[in-house]
């Protein structure tokens, strides 16, 4: 079926559902398109859909009048209904969809968004596709979301590529690795970093389709932009053999997500500082890395701490809180800690 006939089947699928919608800012838009968008977090997760929109509180009565304007709620359809579909321009539809946002009537945005994307507007086919991924309000229709993400995607719109992959990596989308991968891709060299991410994950664990070297490239990507998870991804990947076993530039990129606060980062530059593995043995300041990730609850690192503890490595002495540290680790159930318990010498006075 051709795009434009798809997107009609949405737009008729849509008119008689009601969907809650709320739509991020993109600097995309344009001016007008600006005014109907509603903070939207793309980063966070929802077991109730794959793209969590931003909570919308539905109060006991709803704004009657929309800013700087006479129309009210019932107004808008008969405001609409003057002019014919295909008499509305886009900057009509852009103005009614702001209005109806301002007053909390997502069914009648929803059905503005999609007469603009029928008629090309490559933003609105996005935040359709967004509404269709929503629960809140009427059935998820991720086939449909895919048809109007990547309308959108194609055309460049980055936000409609990164959702699109998402989608497609998921069940609910067939697990269309490959074509993940593609639109990933398109996203991330437009500058996107979780794209970027994302891409580098799949690229490392999929079997299918596993590329190493262009994961690590993917998450280098990433990692020069911040990325927390991307940078300590990077470090332990160059630090297995399957990524090169570079032993110097793992340390590095471990250093930069250890600096972010990455618990499991501190914890591998303490084991490598402790045993000499590919660096030069510095068993203070692996006390301190150790330390630091024992204290957020790392099991491994709590483990380790407490052999430093008890054997003085780096530091005194102290019997007292190793013991602490292998309860910790036991509590948690390392395979080594409990027998490291009985090992230690009787607490002092103890009956």
């Amino acid at each position: 079926m051709p795009p434009i006939q798809k997107l009609l089947w949405v737009v008729l699928l849509l008119l008689n559902s009601t969907v809650l919608y709320a739509a991020e800012e993109s600097d995309q838009r344009p001016v007008r398109a600006k005014k109907r968008i509603r903070n939207f977090d793309e980063e966070s997760s929802s077991s109730a859909s794959l793209i969590e929109i931003t909570n919308i509180e539905e109060g006991a009565e709803r704004a009657k009048k929309y800013k700087g304007s006479d129309l009210d709620h019932a107004d808008i359809p008969a405001a609409a209904a003057t002019h014919s579909a295909a008499s509305l321009t886009l900057e009509d539809l852009n103005d009614l969809i702001s209005t109806c946002l301002d007053l909390d009537d997502f069914t009648s945005a929803r059905h503005y968004l999609a007469l603009a994307a029928e008629k090309g507007d490559i933003h609105a086919a996005h935040d359709l596709g967004k509404i269709l991924c929503s629960e809140k309000g009427g059935p998820i229709d991720y086939l449909a979301a895919i048809d109007c993400f990547r309308i959108a995607a194609d055309e460049g719109h980055l936000k409609a590529q990164y959702y699109l992959a998402k989608i497609l990596h998921s069940k609910e989308g067939g697990r269309d690795i490959a074509r993940a991968c593609h639109y990933f891709e398109l996203a991330a060299q437009q500058g996107h970093t979780e794209s970027a991410y994302c891409l580098a994950k799949l690229l490392y664990t999929e079997e299918e389709g596993q590329d190493i070297p262009r994961a690590c490239h993917y998450f280098e990507l990433a990692a020069k932009k911040g990325h927390t998870d991307a940078t300590y991804s990077l470090a332990k990947l160059l630090y297995t053999e399957e990524g090169g076993q570079d032993i110097p530039r793992a340390c590095y990129y471990f250093e930069l997500a250890a600096q972010q606060g990455h618990i499991k980062a501190h914890y591998y530059l303490g084991v490598i500082l402790l045993y000499n593995l590919g660096n030069p043995q510095n068993a203070s300041k692996a006390r301190d890395y150790l330390y630091f990730a024992a204290k957020k609850g790392n099991s491994l690192a709590q483990y380790e701490f407490a052999v430093m503890l008890r054997d003085g490595l780096g530091g005194p002495i102290d019997l007292s809180r190793a013991r602490d540290y292998f309860v910790l680790a036991a509590i948690q159930s390392h395979p080594y800690a409990q027998e490291a318990i009985s090992s230690l010498p009787p607490i002092s006075g103890a009956g």
